[in-house]
């Protein structure tokens, strides 16, 4: 959320010089302090995906799992977030048998949501 703000705070100013920027001296200025903050952004991003967990959690999404008892709305669940039918909701228990991953992207972070088959107690 930090990089958004700091975006569109650079691309405000921008546009606010193009927009009104009939002063060279003013104008100059605000470029070149967007300049600086837009490097400045760069540099930190940049340092965020050197950092390997975090840069990967970025680069290829949060992995999670939907795991619990059968019947209890782990499908459901998923198909909600995913906005479609991605899942197969039944009555009956039993019905997802695969894993069914699904790309989300939940608050601008990608998300990869894994409906799992109900875990059952056997006699085994």
């Amino acid at each position: 959320e930090g990089w958004r703000h700091s975006l569109l705070k650079c691309r405000a100013r921008t546009e606010a010089v193009i927009d009104f920027g009939e002063d060279e001296e003013i104008g100059d200025q605000i470029l070149s302090t967007v300049s600086l903050e837009v490097a400045a952004l760069r540099r930190s991003m940049e340092a965020h995906l050197k950092d390997s967990l975090r840069g990967e959690i970025v680069r290829e999404g949060l992995r999670v799992s939907l795991i619990g008892s059968p019947n209890v709305g782990k499908s459901s669940l998923l198909n909600l977030l995913a906005g479609r039918e991605a899942a197969i909701v039944s009555p009956h228990a039993g019905t997802t048998r695969d894993l069914l991953p699904v790309a989300l992207d939940l608050a601008n972070f990608k998300v990869i949501l894994t409906d799992c088959a109900g875990v059952r107690e056997t006699s085994e």
